[in-house]
């Protein structure tokens, strides 16, 4: 996934090299709002690796300091986290808000930022019934982000992106029992990577 996601980057780059230099680019702005949408890979990667496909989306907001190409960045988005097994199947449904530090190149741009999450949602399939009764979902989680973009501007005002993320949970999934010993580790905690597309307005 990650050599892959690094390819797209890099032609789509290279495609629109030539018509960004041809923009007139507004340097005036202080924000930039946008939405964006993920196709990412999401699991617990002590139990399994992070193999399930998850769709997630969200709207983001950035806010340039000064004159300079860094910029504080959140936003709220959908949030979904899978895991699955032989025994049990888990999808986590949540709402994630970011912060993150973010600078920006000539096209590309790095990000890394913390976020907290709240789960609203859960749907759960296990043939070992013990796994329901036995571990408590942490409702609210905190992690770590790290992403790699490239923008290209499409007008004075508007520019497209493409991104590599990858998200990891500081906190574990489960409040532990310990009651049984088919009941999660404390430290089992979801990973989750993938690619964004998206769209900003330059205000």
């Amino acid at each position: 996934m990650k050599p892959i996601a690094l390819i797209i980057l890099l032609a789509f780059s290279n495609s629109l090299l030539a018509q960004n230099d041809t923009l007139i680019i507004n340097d005036d702005y202080k924000w930039k709002i946008g939405v964006k949408g993920f196709v990412e890979r999401s699991g617990i990667p002590s139990l399994a690796p992070a193999n399930e496909r998850v769709y997630n989306y969200g709207a983001v907001l950035s806010y340039k300091l000064g004159k300079s190409r860094n910029f504080i960045e959140t936003g709220v988005y959908s949030f979904t986290r899978m895991f699955s097994a032989d025994f049990i199947s888990i999808t986590q449904r949540n709402i994630r808000i970011p912060l993150s530090y973010r600078l920006e190149t000539k096209s590309i741009y790095f990000t890394v930022g913390f976020y907290g999450s709240y789960l609203v949602y859960k749907d759960t399939h296990a043939t070992l019934p013990v796994y329901l009764e036995k571990n408590k979902d942490r409702e609210v989680n905190l992690g770590y982000s790290l992403s790699l973009g490239i923008e290209k501007n499409v007008s004075s005002n508007i520019s497209i992106f493409i991104e590599f993320e990858s998200l990891n949970d500081l906190t574990s999934a489960y409040l532990n029992t310990r009651a049984s010993s088919f009941s999660f580790v404390d430290n089992d905690s979801y990973s989750t990577y993938g690619v964004a597309l998206g769209v900003y307005y330059k205000i």
